[in-house]
Protein backbone atom coordinates (compact mmCIF):
# COMPACT_ATOMS: atom_id res chain seq x y z
CA UNK A 1 0.00 0.00 0.00
CA UNK A 2 1.65 3.43 -0.90
CA UNK A 3 1.36 6.42 1.12
CA UNK A 4 -0.87 9.68 -0.59
CA UNK A 5 -1.30 11.40 2.87
CA UNK A 6 1.82 13.69 3.75
CA UNK A 7 0.63 13.82 6.92
CA UNK A 8 0.54 10.12 7.58
CA UNK A 9 3.34 9.26 5.66
CA UNK A 10 6.05 11.59 7.47
CA UNK A 11 7.21 11.09 11.43
CA UNK A 12 6.64 14.77 12.81
CA UNK A 13 10.13 15.83 14.51
CA UNK A 14 9.42 19.66 14.75
CA UNK A 15 9.33 21.65 17.93
CA UNK A 16 5.78 22.24 17.23
CA UNK A 17 2.83 20.34 15.61
CA UNK A 18 3.34 19.51 12.25
CA UNK A 19 1.04 20.13 8.90
CA UNK A 20 1.67 18.54 5.20
CA UNK A 21 4.97 17.91 6.20
CA UNK A 22 6.20 21.29 7.75
CA UNK A 23 6.91 22.79 11.19
CA UNK A 24 3.76 25.22 12.52
CA UNK A 25 4.04 28.25 14.25
CA UNK A 26 7.49 29.02 13.34
CA UNK A 27 8.69 25.76 14.98
CA UNK A 28 12.39 24.49 14.51
CA UNK A 29 13.48 20.84 14.10
CA UNK A 30 13.75 18.67 17.11
CA UNK A 31 17.34 18.16 18.33
CA UNK A 32 19.14 15.78 15.80
CA UNK A 33 16.80 16.19 12.72
CA UNK A 34 17.20 18.06 9.85
CA UNK A 35 15.84 19.28 6.26
CA UNK A 36 12.38 19.41 4.98
CA UNK A 37 9.68 18.08 7.57
CA UNK A 38 12.16 17.81 9.97
CA UNK A 39 12.86 13.86 8.19
CA UNK A 40 16.66 13.24 8.27
CA UNK A 41 18.19 11.88 11.70
CA UNK A 42 21.83 13.64 12.37
CA UNK A 43 24.03 10.96 12.98
CA UNK A 44 26.82 12.81 14.17
CA UNK A 45 24.47 13.54 17.17
CA UNK A 46 22.90 10.71 18.17
CA UNK A 47 24.02 8.53 21.45
CA UNK A 48 26.51 6.13 21.05
CA UNK A 49 28.24 8.24 18.28
CA UNK A 50 32.18 9.14 19.02
CA UNK A 51 34.03 11.38 16.47
CA UNK A 52 37.76 11.93 16.88
CA UNK A 53 39.24 14.89 14.70
CA UNK A 54 43.12 14.03 13.72
CA UNK A 55 46.02 15.93 15.85
CA UNK A 56 43.92 16.25 18.74
CA UNK A 57 42.12 18.60 17.95
CA UNK A 58 37.99 19.00 19.33
CA UNK A 59 35.24 17.85 16.95
CA UNK A 60 32.83 20.66 18.66
CA UNK A 61 32.54 22.07 14.84
CA UNK A 62 31.04 18.61 13.66
CA UNK A 63 28.17 18.89 16.41
CA UNK A 64 26.77 22.19 15.89
CA UNK A 65 24.65 22.02 13.12
CA UNK A 66 26.62 25.56 11.53
CA UNK A 67 27.92 25.13 8.09
CA UNK A 68 30.15 28.17 8.48
CA UNK A 69 31.85 26.68 11.68
CA UNK A 70 35.36 25.37 10.99
CA UNK A 71 38.71 24.54 12.06
CA UNK A 72 41.37 24.62 9.30
CA UNK A 73 43.74 22.61 11.13
CA UNK A 74 41.96 19.00 10.90
CA UNK A 75 43.37 16.88 8.31
CA UNK A 76 41.11 13.72 9.10
CA UNK A 77 38.32 13.34 11.19
CA UNK A 78 36.48 9.33 12.25
CA UNK A 79 33.10 8.84 13.25
CA UNK A 80 31.86 5.29 14.82
CA UNK A 81 28.35 4.41 16.31
CA UNK A 82 27.73 1.43 18.46
CA UNK A 83 25.31 -0.21 15.83
CA UNK A 84 25.10 -0.06 12.26
CA UNK A 85 23.23 2.18 9.93
CA UNK A 86 21.88 1.98 6.95
CA UNK A 87 23.22 5.38 5.03
CA UNK A 88 21.13 6.22 2.11
CA UNK A 89 23.36 9.49 1.31
CA UNK A 90 25.64 11.55 3.49
CA UNK A 91 26.35 15.08 3.55
CA UNK A 92 29.41 16.62 4.25
CA UNK A 93 30.36 20.54 4.24
CA UNK A 94 34.18 21.06 3.57
CA UNK A 95 35.84 24.73 2.68
CA UNK A 96 38.08 23.13 0.42
CA UNK A 97 39.57 19.44 -0.75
Amino acid sequence: RSCTDVDQCLQCHCSTRCSKGLCLYNGQCDKGWFALGCQYNDLATIQGVSITAGQGRSSYFLEDNKDQTCDDYVADVTVSWNREYMLTWVRLVMKEI
